[in-house]
């Protein structure tokens, strides 16, 4: 029985973790540009002991998103825990509104190469003393454990 409490009193206190998504609509003129994953995002952090990925330094991590629509993708990508790949991916790209969101924005992607299956990824936006970051998961949503992507350099602001 007392497993059985310990284990509703943890399910409980995963469903209630606050909510870090942006809570406005980010406008397509403020993702323009190429995301270069956080070297500190707690995915890759040295105290992540449950999936921690460590980046190979002599490939880039990046996401570049063109005005076009398109995209050009080059980071880790989790088919399944435990299986994440370095993948060199192009696409397509726009923003999004989720049902549990409507106030906020999401980007999802699809990604493929020849011979390879589209996948489907979505990353979420947060916002840290006025900049965007561009993240998602890492393994269980519970561990907030995340990939983390900034913008290496502000778009131009239209005059």
């Amino acid at each position: 029985m007392k497993f059985f409490a310990v284990f509703f009193c943890l399910l409980l206190a995963g469903c209630f973790l606050p909510d870090i998504r942006i809570n406005r609509k980010v406008s397509k003129s403020e993702v323009i540009g190429t995301w270069l994953l956080d070297p500190k995002c707690s995915a890759i952090a040295e105290t992540n002991a449950i999936d921690r990925y460590i980046p190979d330094s002599s490939k880039p991590h990046r996401i570049i998103l063109n005005p076009d629509g398109t995209c050009s993708f080059q980071s880790v990508i989790g088919y399944d825990p435990g299986k994440y790949q370095y993948q060199i991916l192009t696409g397509t790209w726009k923003l999004e509104t989720s049902k549990d969101n409507p106030s906020g924005s999401y980007l999802a992607l699809e990604l493929g190469k020849a011979g390879m299956r589209t996948t489907h990824t979505d990353y979420d936006f947060r916002e840290e003393n006025g900049n965007l970051i561009l993240w998602c998961h890492w393994g269980d949503p519970g561990s907030w454990q995340f990939l983390e992507y900034r913008l290496s350099s502000p778009p131009a602001q239209s005059p």
